[in-house]
């Protein structure tokens, strides 16, 4: 993406996984740029606002420009330029419990299955104790029925938490199932960062990766 770091022209570039977080930030015209990497079990907003902090700080620094960010307002950011980088939706889920209510009078077992994306994890949604539970690849969380139908959120947990995160710095998931005329569901689209979109949803369907690469394991081995 590229923006704009005071009056100069900024191209950044970010990538994270679990456990590994990075950023470069370049301003082409006056050969400056920072590359910053972090690693830890960090949830992704957090890691994602220290590497920010970081790139700021030493692109201000390399400019000879006076940084913004001293040790008074690094530890309040983003106040006191916002109150909050979460969305109005975001908030609206930690702070109104109506958000929060159980799916009551619906069969939840329909939204049960493993739903398939051609690029990222399986996305497993299973009904335990009466609960909704999710997991994708390194995250997992609980479902919550919101006001519109078969739509759901969930504050995403990771496998640790040595920082004891409150739930109100976690990030916030949301689930929309497609449901076909009959009240069957085909897919469902995940919002974690984007929107992402999952088929399927049957615990018992195959799963097609697996049948492929069956079938390419089966023609070396007859033409070997």
């Amino acid at each position: 993406s590229s923006g704009i770091n005071a009056e100069y022209g900024v191209i950044n570039h970010g990538g994270a996984t679990y456990g590994h977080y990075s950023q470069m930030s370049l301003i082409p015209d006056e050969n400056v740029g920072v590359f910053v990497v972090l690693s830890g079990d960090d949830y992704y907003e957090l890691q994602h606002q220290i590497l920010r902090l970081i790139y700021i700080y030493f692109l201000d620094v390399l400019m000879d420009e006076t940084p913004w960010l001293n040790t008074t307002t690094i530890c309040s950011y983003p106040e006191p330029w916002q109150t909050s980088e979460r969305s109005e939706k975001d908030l609206s889920v930690l702070q109104d419990d109506t958000y929060s209510r159980e799916a009551d009078a619906v069969d939840l077992s329909i939204y049960e299955g493993v739903y398939n994306n051609p690029v990222y994890p399986d996305l497993q949604i299973s009904l335990v104790n009466g609960q909704l539970q999710f997991i994708l690849g390194t995250g997992n969380g609980t479902l919550y029925r919101e006001q519109e139908a078969h739509s759901f959120h969930a504050i995403t947990n990771m496998p640790t938490d040595p920082m004891n995160i409150p739930d109100s710095e976690k990030e916030i998931t949301y689930f929309k199932f497609n449901m076909t005329p009959s009240e069957a569901v085909e897919g469902v689209e995940f919002k974690y960062i984007q929107k992402y979109y999952f088929s399927g949803g049957s615990s018992s369907a195959p799963d097609v990766r697996l049948i492929f690469s069956g079938l390419v394991l089966i023609l070396i081995l007859l033409y070997s």
